[in-house]
């Protein structure tokens, strides 16, 4: 808000700030609109965010990741367009000892899944917190399963959702099919999107 002094300025000065501040609250407004338009920052891990194209990923390799020590496991995988129409695609890294990124993207080239597996109990509540200062309190729960063998256990789970529940970013104590602790990431508008793609092809297959 300008100085109240402003107001008793003569005609001409008014009008000259006037016209230098017009442009300058349209571009402010311009600016907040296209931040606040509906768009919803995607969930993310370094820089590999729900939505982001196959080109968007493999730049994210090259200028991040590779310089930070993280490898494929498969060197059939080092193309221009990493993890194009692999059917496993992982990324090992150099920081938390075991811990392995599956990416998988749609037929149409977007990452709609982000699974983080490999690391220990202990990395569970690292992983909390930095989740928890990036988007804020999750949803927690105790969680009860069963294994192969019979056998019940529980373990903690935190949820943090967007989107009236179709991105989520999930950490499991005890993660169902590894029984070890994971970090799920989903964007289920892109899941249902692939399995759509997937039973066309089975179809014409």
């Amino acid at each position: 808000m300008l100085p109240n002094r402003n107001l008793s300025c003569p005609h001409f000065s008014v009008l000259l700030l006037t016209v230098i501040i017009l442009p300058c609250c349209r571009i402010h407004a311009q600016s907040t609109h296209a931040a606040g338009s509906g768009s919803v920052t995607p969930f993310a891990y370094k820089g590999m965010y729900l939505g982001m194209t196959i080109r968007e990923f493999s730049n994210n390799y090259r200028s991040r990741l590779w310089k930070e020590g993280w490898r494929f496991q498969s060197e059939a995988s080092q193309s221009e367009l990493n993890c194009s129409g692999l059917e496993h695609c992982t990324l090992e890294s150099p920081e938390v000892d075991g811990l392995k990124a599956e990416p998988a993207f749609t037929r149409g080239g977007r990452l709609y899944f982000l699974k983080l597996s490999g690391f220990s109990s202990e990395r569970s509540a690292d992983f909390v917190t930095a989740f928890t200062k990036k988007y804020g309190a999750p949803l927690q729960s105790t969680k009860k399963y069963q294994n192969g063998f019979g056998a019940l256990y529980s373990g903690q789970e935190w949820n943090w959702v967007k989107l009236k529940g179709l991105s989520l970013l999930s950490i499991e104590e005890n993660c169902r099919a590894l029984e070890t602790p994971c970090v799920t990431l989903v964007d289920y508008r892109l899941a249902k999107q692939s399995e759509k793609e997937e039973s066309q092809t089975l179809t014409l297959e």
